[in-house]
């Protein structure tokens, strides 16, 4: 068939709403400040994302897209099944990325929803450039209603501003988070 197979799986990230899937791709942004010597947030998206491919069947699939300035793939421009050896491999994938450069969030939504999936998780510190809202409409115009977009935003301290991150949630059937960084992270996926 064409369309999503296999069971239907929920999960969240980082404590929030449960959401409902058979296909999923995880946007990770991996600019400069999501590392190490900013948030740290790479490294707490690791161990989530892990926790969280391993709620998938092999008859799911998923994707994993790290961006900064430039787009890179976990394993091609396709869902991949959700197989033990592809969990594990993405494993080292996930570990193995290094925090550089700027970001573009715009390319990471969009190649993301080029594989046609059923849930888009896009997890980001919601830094510069922001999404301005012909660029949210872009978007939203090209989950043509089969998406849904959940976003995490990262930071240090309470939330101060939201900006496009919980309007693009909202205008894409999703939900928008928070993860203070200065406090334990919450665990489950």
């Amino acid at each position: 068939g064409s369309g999503p197979q296999g069971p239907v799986v929920r999960m969240n990230l980082f404590g929030g709403p449960e959401v409902a899937g058979r296909t999923f791709v995880f946007c990770i942004d991996r600019s400069k400040s999501m590392g190490g010597a900013g948030l740290g947030a790479l490294a707490a998206s690791e161990v989530e994302l892990m926790n969280a491919l391993a709620r998938l069947t092999p008859e799911n699939r998923f994707q994993i897209i790290a961006y900064n300035q430039q787009i890179t793939y976990f394993s091609g421009t396709k869902l991949i099944e959700a197989t033990r050896e592809n969990i594990e491999a993405a494993g080292v994938f996930l570990h193995e990325l290094a925090a550089f450069g700027g970001t573009a969030h715009q390319d990471a939504l969009l190649a993301a929803l080029r594989m046609e999936p059923e849930v888009v998780f896009l997890m980001t510190d919601a830094g510069d450039p922001y999404l301005q809202p012909a660029d949210i409409r872009r978007v939203t115009e090209r989950t043509e209603g089969r998406a849904s977009i959940h976003t995490i935003q990262f930071g240090n301290g309470s939330l101060q501003e939201t900006g496009f991150m919980k309007i693009l949630a909202e205008r894409n059937r999703g939900h928008f988070g928070y993860v203070d960084m200065l406090q334990s992270i919450p665990g489950g996926a």
